[in-house]
């Protein structure tokens, strides 16, 4: 059985590289690059699709009539998915990685037919050897050489591309050959099957998506930041069947880079070349794996990507010279690898870890714990010498060019001034100086940058605020976040001191959020007296001076207490609506000032009217970044002049400003916490240069201007700069960078380039943790899931079965993880994790059953966006605070708040997005902090002392199936799970220590989030979705049982009601090309698989010409509706009965929700918007109508199935529509993820009434094959990760071990 699905296997296989090299070629020919007339061409011109077909069905020997359809059905639809899948390789591939007017110099595409008759093994090789000779014009005799395994003649393509333009002898400029070689690899279906019919496409993307979800975490590590500093394994040939199977992406990736490495040896030793840019790339069913490497005599071997292109082919070569092994050796292969990766931990954690590797007994207890006491960190309050600080500074050329003289003088003059009574300093004291001696040591007339990469809590923002509320000079602080609890907590201790007392400071705050509800505020304050309303259209939050006069305008100025009430009171719409006709009715957003235009207009008229302040600091979000044409949101922060700094009036006025406020500093704080960070911080040092230096060229400059860049993620110099400097768009990623070990404090100066030049920089770096001592647990716990059977008897999928039981064994592992917590006499719990509705359902688990109960339901808390804002106010203040005994919390509702009484801190850690989601775990293991007033004696106490344990919670489930191959399978799950948690391990001993704490590598490893804005939408797929998921929280809140009834009622109804979703997108021009077109896809289906076709695919017809805005990059299509316009459009059958019943009904359950003041703004807000939605102006007897919204966006993506009219069909054949879909859920969800930025998936609600579809809008799409042919990723390997090699590496010289 196993050798028939082998040859199935390997007939499938050939079928889909010859669609993928179809595809290619295509691609080729329509980029004038290569002519149908090509020698290279012969073969292809002379066979038809028919003869694939006649060769698929003679391999697998099939005779059965309906066997021979569906075998029809699978050629057809692998013949349309590597058309497409080759087509858009090599778009992508000469877009990013051509040379300039680039020509073919050779090209090597072999036709092999599946069944084909095989010749005499030497008059093959006869004929195969000179045909390569004859490719590349190599001199001699046809030299079979070139055909032994790991040679470039076996390859399956091979491409030679030349620069046409003139050679420039510059430094950096990039090689004028490019060598690419494609090795191709389909995951065999488990069995044949119908793709008539719907279910095998839906199986298909639904193994896709989940592949992408398990796929190795380290696919994309930045290589400019580990340089040639990382050491790569030279041991993967000894491994690489434990790793790869012959038909899997690494594999082919080994075979493609052996190849490729060969070709390039061979082609620089005849002298063709001495530099080239080399790509191997194995594209697979599931997407493409890469690696790439630029060839330069005679150092190419010093490039770690090169030496690692060179060890994957010798991994390959030399696996394909050992026999095949049997399951029983290729088992101990895998669980040698393993042992190999345990022994590179360090010694006390390795003999934990080997348990992990045995395979567990689904009768027995299926946990695993993994302790490691933290030794030698250092404590935030730990005290060091002056000496010892100043000993921590690293002296550099920009740094002495930032101080403008000696550094060493500045720091040591701070420190001074800070010393205990022991003539010592603490490591928080130490930062906080060097913070200051840099404030201090800015130079009037230029940029002066810092970058504060300090731990958590070390007081990055305390440092600046502290100086700042000393200052009595005149200046204008800026700070920005992501958090508007923090902007909140800044304005807060600027404007009032210790006392409570305002300090003169002026502080200016909003929000998005209060500005939508001004005008609502404004009109219920002025009921009473009409004779005050004005046109109100913002509102600012002022504090910090007494008696300030505020002009009459439009904006509001505000108490933070009627702040408060406006977040409890004012449940304000961001649209309205208006009716077009009888049947159709439009939604549009209101237009609202910004909130830096609101900020910046208000602080210019508030000065005006109060002379005497000269202080004024305003706080924003980092999510108020957004690129607009030719400008930023940034820009708006201009008003506050009156007049345009280049002018002469603009001049006159900011000298006038620096007379009163000389002093301008803007922080940029959690950098990393928001995509938008890193371009609000270039737009941010371009309009600070533009307002405040280059008005004064030439003369003396009357600022002093400061950009301070803060991130306790990105933990030095290294790791920012990159990150910084990432480009506009960047996925999630691991930074590696080279350390010298562990270092408590480190300062030192770089050139940084931000905004449009380099600047000397100040980088301040400290790595603490606020403890007296340290543990760090790591608990695997394993779920068994056992597949049931289904109503029809039939066994259910794992993917079901999954489903189905996840959540109960989650819940029960969660509260298990606190009881053990409890029982160990922790004084205080915080558990983490992402789902709201989950923490609810445990927070009800825990505290259910009266007096039986856990705990008392006073005592467990849950802190998160949902709660609301005046409750969550309390929680994180004294008393409440310090008398919780468990905080269930989402990372989100944690930032920016301390618990100082916290001893155990559990963090769920989820399996997806695990780069973002490693950075959270780096913020928020340092949520135990701060001070707290003992309850016995009044006085103020630090928690920083407390002995702190960490749990690492990783949830894993164990399939029992009755498979004979578990223990084969354990293994590699276990070292899926040991890559984990050393990956965890790693990235919270670099924040803690500055080192990931590997035995021989000194590497710090820090994950980071993408990089890119958001555009702020307001579409009614969101508020669907908010609504939907808020319901979800509150039914599992502490309301009462009549308020969840009326919720759970109202969400029913929606459900319903909204189930008739369209998304329409209309291109500017007539003749626009898009695959939600059926006739268009349906043509190229049709052209790419018709039997009587040529196997050589010459795009002179429209239906084999792919549009540009098309990708494939898996068994699915992403189309970028980039220039539509594009609309949303909600339809309701009026003339239905029950549903204009089910309408009313709604309309007043919406209302008594968003009108009670008890439930939360989170669910009462998008209710508000719903049934603004569903009102409408006239009510008329019409049969159906619509609601419809322009979207407003440019950045629109849309996912559908590879070949969908293969299954679905507009019109049957007898006129009848097309059934609806059978699995609407799978298909959303699962191309939704196909998706790779995060936004709202559309539609909301999983129903079609034609062909499945997914789309996101409003992010900028990254594709896959982008990141695939991105120079700054070191490799893109789903099942070898860069960690591996690393660790292979680490464990090479111990092998007695």
């Amino acid at each position: 059985m196993e050798n028939n699905f082998l040859d199935q296997a390997s007939v499938w296989g050939r079928v889909f590289e010859i669609a993928v090299q179809r595809g290619v070629l295509a691609q080729l020919m329509h980029q004038g690059l290569l002519l149908p007339s090509h020698p290279a061409l012969k073969e292809w011109h002379e066979h038809r699709i028919a003869d694939i077909t006649k060769g698929v069905n003679a391999a697998l020997k099939t005779t059965d009539p309906n066997a021979k359809e569906w075998t029809e059905s699978g050629t057809r639809h692998l013949l349309v998915f590597g058309y497409g899948l080759g087509w858009s390789t090599m778009r992508a591939c000469l877009a990013h990685n051509a040379p300039k007017q680039p020509r073919i110099e050779a090209i090597w595409c072999p036709l092999t037919l599946p069944g084909a008759a095989e010749s005499p093994v030497d008059v093959e090789s006869d004929q195969d050897a000179l045909a390569f000779k004859t490719a590349f014009n190599l001199p001699g005799p046809a030299d079979h050489d070139m055909l032994q395994t790991g040679y470039p003649g076996r390859a399956d393509f091979l491409l030679w591309l030349k620069s046409g333009s003139p050679a420039v002898n510059r430094k950096n400029q990039k090689p004028q050959d490019l060598i690419l070689c494609l090795e191709f690899s389909c995951n065999a279906l488990p069995e044949l099957a119908d793709f008539r019919t719907e279910a095998p496409h839906c199986d298909e993307i639904h193994r896709y998506a989940r592949y992408m979800e398990s796929r190795g975490v380290f696919a994309r590590v930045c290589a400019e930041v580990g340089g040639s500093e990382l050491k790569l394994s030279h041991q993967l040939a000894d491994h690489l069947k434990a790793f790869s199977g012959k038909d899997k992406p690494l594999y082919k990736l080994c075979q493609a880079s052996s190849y490729t490495e060969r070709l390039v040896h061979v082609l620089v030793k005849q002298g063709r070349f001495q530099r080239c840019k080399a790509s191997a790339i194995a594209v697979t069913s599931n997407g493409l794996e890469s690696i790439s490497a630029a060839f330069a005599e005679p150092d190419a071997d010093l490039d770690p990507r090169v030496q690692l292109m060179a060890s994957l082919g010798r991994a390959y070569r030399q696996a394909s010279q050992r026999r095949d092994i049997s399951p029983a050796d290729l088992q101990s292969e895998i669980r040698l690898v393993f042992n190999k990766l345990v022994r590179s931990l360090p010694s006390d954690f390795r003999k934990q870890a080997r348990q992990i590797g045995e395979t567990p007994d689904l009768d027995g207890p299926l946990e695993f714990r993994l302790t490691e006491t933290v030794e030698d960190f250092y404590k935030p309050m730990q005290q060091l010498s002056v000496e010892a600080a100043i000993a921590s500074l690293q002296s550099t050329p920009a740094l002495e060019q930032f101080f403008g003289s000696d550094p060493r003088s500045h720091l040591a003059s701070a420190l001074n001034q800070r010393l205990s009574l022991e003539s010592n300093i603490t490591l928080r004291n130490a930062h906080a100086a060097a913070v200051v001696a840099g404030l201090k040591a800015a130079q009037p007339g230029k940029l002066n940058v810092i970058a504060l990469e300090g731990n958590p809590g070390i007081g990055k923002t305390t440092a600046v605020t502290q100086f700042l509320s000393e200052q009595t000079e005149g200046y204008c602080f800026l700070y920005v976040s992501p958090r508007v609890v923090i902007n909140r907590d800044v304005t807060a201790k600027l404007a009032h001191n210790s006392e409570g007392q305002p300090r003169g400071i002026l502080t200016l705050t909003s929000n998005a959020k209060l500005i939508s509800a001004a005008p609502q505020w404004h009109e219920q304050q002025t009921r009473e007296q009409p004779a005050q309303r004005r046109q109100i259209d913002g509102a600012v939050v002022v504090d910090g001076v007494t008696h300030l006069k505020h002009p009459i305008c439009n904006t509001l100025f505000i108490s933070p207490d009627d702040e408060q009430k406006i977040d409890t009171d004012i449940v304000s719409s961001k649209k309205y609506k208006q009716s077009l006709n009888e049947r159709e009715d439009s939604v549009r957003s209101k237009e609202r000032p910004g909130v830096l235009r609101t900020l910046a207009t208000s602080a210019r008229k508030l000065l005006k009217e109060n002379p005497k302040v000269n202080r004024l600091v305003m706080t924003a979000a980092i999510q108020g970044y957004r690129a607009l044409k030719n400008r930023t949101t940034v820009d708006a922060l201009s008003k506050l002049f009156k007049n345009k700094a280049d002018t002469r009036l603009g001049i006159q006025e900011r000298k006038a400003f620096a007379q009163k406020i000389p002093t301008i500093i803007a922080m940029v704080d959690e950098v990393a916490g928001d995509g938008a960070g890193a371009l609000f911080c270039h737009s941010l040092a371009e309009w600070l240069s533009e307002q405040f230096i280059a008005p004064f060229e030439g003369e003396d400059c009357p600022f002093r201007v400061v950009l301070i860049i803060s991130d306790a993620s990105l933990s030095n110099e290294v790791v920012l700069n990159s990150y910084l400097n990432s480009g506009d768009r960047a996925p999630d990623k691991i930074l590696i960078s080279p350390t010298a070990g562990s270092a408590p404090f480190r300062v030192t100066g770089t050139k940084m380039k931000v905004g449009l030049r380099k600047y000397p920089t100040l980088h301040v770096m400290t790595n603490s943790y606020p403890a007296s001592t340290l543990q760090i647990d790591y608990s695997i716990r394993l779920a068994s899931i056992t597949p049931g059977l289904t109503d029809d008897g039939q066994l259910q999928s794992i993917r079901k079965a999954v489903r189905d039981q996840a959540g109960e064994e989650l819940l029960k592992n969660a509260q298990a993880e606190i009881e053990l917590a409890l029982k160990a006499g922790a004084e205080q719990i915080i558990y983490f994790a992402q789902d709201k509705a989950f923490l609810r359902q445990l927070r009800e688990s825990l505290t259910a059953g009266g007096k039986e109960a856990i705990l008392p339901a006073e005592q467990v808390k849950v802190l998160d966006q949902s709660v609301p804002e005046a409750d969550r106010l309390k929680l994180v203040q004294e008393p409440q605070r310090d008398d919780v005994r468990v905080f269930l919390m989402t990372s989100s509702g944690a930032r920016g708040v301390s618990f100082p009484k916290t001893d155990r801190i559990i963090a769920s850690v989820p399996r997806f997005n695990v780069e973002a989601a490693l950075m959270e775990v780096a913020q928020l293991i340092y949520r135990g902090r701060g001070w707290y007033t003992d309850p016995a004696t009044g006085e103020q106490r630090s928690g920083d002392d407390k002995a702190r344990r960490l749990v690492m919670l990783i949830n894993d489930f164990v399939i029992d199936d009755g498979a004979t191959d578990r223990d084969r399978r354990w293994l590699r799950q276990s070292s899926d799970l040991l890559t984990l948690l050393v990956m965890l391990r790693s990235t919270i001993h670099t924040r803690i220590k500055g080192d990931a704490g590997l035995r021989r590598q000194r590497i710090a490893f820090v994950p980071v989030g993408f990089v890119g804005d958001e555009e702020l939408l307001s579409l009614l797929s969101t508020d669907l979705r908010d609504f939907l998921q808020e319901a979800q929280v509150f039914l599992h809140d502490s309301y009462s049982d009549e308020e969840k009834a009326l919720v759970t009622k109202a969400s029913q109804l929606v459900k319903r009601l909204f189930a008739h979703f369209q998304l329409k997108g209309k291109s500017p021009h007539q003749k626009g090309s898009s695959f939600v077109d059926y006739d268009l896809i349906e043509g190229l289906s049709k052209t790419v698989s018709r039997p009587n076709s040529s196997l050589l695919a010459i795009p002179d017809q429209k239906a084999l010409i792919i549009p540009p805005e098309l990708t494939c990059a898996g068994p699915f299509w992403i189309e970028d509706w980039r220039g539509r316009r594009s609309e949303e459009s909600f339809s309701f059958e009026s003339w239905r009965r029950d549903i204009n019943e089910s309408r009313g009904s709604l309309l007043g359950l919406l209302r008594k929700i968003f009108e009670n003041r008890r439930l939360p703004s989170k669910l009462k807000h998008p209710a508000k918007e719903l049934h603004r939605l569903l009102i409408r102006e006239k009510e008329a007897s019409v049969r159906e109508y619509s609601t419809l919204q322009d979207t407003q966006t440019d950045h629109m993506l849309v996912a559908l199935p590879i070949d969908y009219p293969h299954f679905w069909r507009e019109q049957t054949e007898d006129g009848v529509r097309q059934k609806l879909l059978e699995d609407p859920a799978t298909w959303r969800n699962a191309l939704g993820r196909a998706l790779i930025p995060q936004g709202v998936v559309m539609p909301v609600v999983a129903r079609y009434e034609g062909f499945p579809w997914a789309a996101v809008a409003g992010q900028r799409a990254i594709s896959q094959l982008a990141t695939v042919f991105d120079n700054r990723y070191f490799m893109a390997s789903s099942e070898l990760n860069l960690l591996n090699t690393i660790l292979l590496e680490d464990i090479a010289g111990s092998a007695s071990e």
